[in-house]
């Protein structure tokens, strides 16, 4: 029994159907509360720039290592963020992300004020995916 889930291609597809049809753009997205990493391993596949973000910095420097030491030919373009769900607007840039990902940790977080960070991180146009 593995501690993490595992996604199948179709609940991947699901996302970027839904992305294609609300923007063209794929430069960067943001997988929060990335735990060892495994949703990055995808969305790095589709995206110039994914950003990993945990409120955990050994959950981070787990996904880091495991990222590198597979070297995966993304991770490059992969970045490391320490921080809260509730604080993400304050350590990234406005209208930033083309999209967020949040695998089953939506639940974890307080929801309005993650919510709200979210909502200013995603460029302008953007509209959460619901799944």
């Amino acid at each position: 029994m593995s501690p993490t889930p595992n996604y199948s291609e179709a609940f991947y597809q699901i996302i970027h159907d839904y992305h294609a049809a609300h923007s063209s753009s794929q430069d960067t997205v943001h997988d929060v509360r990335t735990g060892a990493g495994k949703v990055v391993e995808e969305l790095v596949r589709h995206y110039s720039h994914v950003i990993a973000s945990n409120t955990e910095a050994d959950h981070l420097a787990v996904a880091k290592a495991r990222l590198f030491q597979q070297h995966h030919p993304g991770h490059s373009r992969i970045s490391y963020s320490h921080s809260k769900d509730e604080t993400l607007a304050s350590h990234h840039p406005a209208a930033s992300a083309d999209l967020i990902a949040t695998a089953e940790c939506i639940v974890l977080m307080d929801r309005d004020s993650s919510l709200d960070n979210f909502a200013t991180l995603l460029k302008t146009g953007r509209h959460p995916c619901r799944l």
